[in-house]
């Protein structure tokens, strides 16, 4: 901003001019814009959910019992069991969608994060379709959460899943976890929450070396439906960004392209 500078005479033998880093504000709009978006789908969704799963259960159900009192031929066989699969998918995308409404806080305890992180590396390593790549990891002490330890199982699968997903021709994932005193958290996007947790932080940074995500993308990796791959539901981020949201956390995203991307959460610390 630009002001003039004027003397006793009030001649005006130069300006003044402000310069103001309004990068954290910028962020914050980014944020406050996002969960306006989950919040307008997050109303449609739970009602849409309810409506959709039970004239599909009585689907699956009736195809079921179809299917074992008819004579099918292979080709019919094939065919129903086709209809039963593509129900079954349909009924795990509904179970996404209501997990991205109402993450559910009834089931949460006090849980050590790196033995959750670890327990869902030696899972998701278990897939054979997951050897391509190669897992480091920096676990630092014992970090408490109170959570829903399937809730952060989800979060961690989702993002090695995204991770593995930009590693197509192999590479390597990296989890780090660490404790911050909330007063060295400097230039964060959103306030912290006043409470008894707030007195110390875990950041958990999942990292991968892929093919990164395009400039043009990167605000919209949260958005529901938004996907970038040929069969992704674009579901898997937006309940990642929304389990975080409901513990009082915050997700954030740095990407180069061809580089990779690091998905850095913050959550309250027991």
């Amino acid at each position: 901003s630009k002001s003039a500078l004027k003397d006793g005479d009030r001649e005006q033998p130069g300006e003044v001019y402000t310069f103001q880093d309004v990068t954290r504000l910028k962020e914050m709009e980014d944020q406050v814009k996002i969960m306006d978006r989950l919040a307008a789908v997050g109303r449609l969704a739970s009602g849409m959910a309810h409506e959709i799963r039970n004239p599909l259960a009585s689907m699956s159900g009736s195809i079921q019992i179809l299917g074992q009192s008819l004579q099918l031929d292979d080709d019919n066989k094939r065919l129903m069991d086709i209809v039963l699969r593509e129900t079954n998918r349909l009924d795990q995308l509904l179970t996404d969608f209501v997990l991205f409404t109402h993450p559910d806080q009834r089931k949460k305890k006090q849980i050590e994060l790196n033995t959750v992180i670890m327990d869902t590396i030696e899972l998701f390593l278990s897939n054979a379709d997951h050897g391509s790549i190669t897992v480091d990891t920096d676990l630092n002490g014992s970090i408490m959460l109170e959570a829903d330890p399937n809730q952060i199982k989800q979060v961690l699968w989702n993002l090695f899943v995204n991770a593995h997903q930009a590693m197509d021709i192999g590479g390597t994932l990296s989890i780090r976890t660490t404790k911050i005193p909330a007063a060295e958290l400097k230039g964060m996007s959103q306030p912290l929450p006043a409470g008894p947790h707030a007195r110390s932080w875990v950041q958990l940074t999942v990292a991968d070396t892929g093919c990164g995500i395009d400039e043009d993308d990167a605000d919209k990796v949260f958005d529901p439906f938004f996907t970038t791959k040929p069969r992704g539901s674009g579901l898997g981020l937006a309940i990642v960004y929304s389990i975080i949201e409901s513990y009082k956390g915050q997700v954030s995203l740095k990407s180069q392209k061809d580089r990779g991307t690091a998905f850095t959460i913050l959550l309250p610390a027991v």
